[in-house]
């Protein structure tokens, strides 16, 4: 998963973190613009990353089938306080797990970004 997150960045969206946990995924992206100039929308990106990480642990896994549930969660930060209680979130994630005693531990904790000026 780390992987297909990190195959689109700069692509698609740009990363601010990420922290790949294992029943969960959190993403904070900044979308990216097509050559049409409409944004990528939050479903096409959701579909590109989950497409291909799923191909990859099929492969992994020598089967068929279906890897992600359909559901999922997004929201659209209005402000930059909204982005910094989101990237706090995702930062302590693995912690809150209890899957590392400090994030920067975490092995699949993706930090990328601090908020654009």
């Amino acid at each position: 998963m780390a992987k297909a997150i990190l195959q689109l960045n700069k692509a698609r969206y740009t990363l601010s973190i990420a922290a790949v946990l294992p029943e969960t995924v959190h993403m904070l992206i900044w979308q990216k613009r097509k050559q049409s100039g409409t944004f990528y929308t939050l479903e096409e990106l959701l579909k590109s990353v989950k497409g291909s990480s799923a191909l990859a642990v099929n492969k992994v896994l020598k089967r068929n089938g279906m890897v992600w549930q359909k559901e999922s969660s997004h929201f659209k930060l209005r402000d930059a306080n909204e982005w910094r209680e989101k990237y706090a979130f995702i930062l302590v994630s693995p912690v809150k797990a209890e899957l590392s005693a400090i994030p920067e531990d975490y092995p699949w904790l993706l930090a990328k970004e601090t908020f654009p000026k």
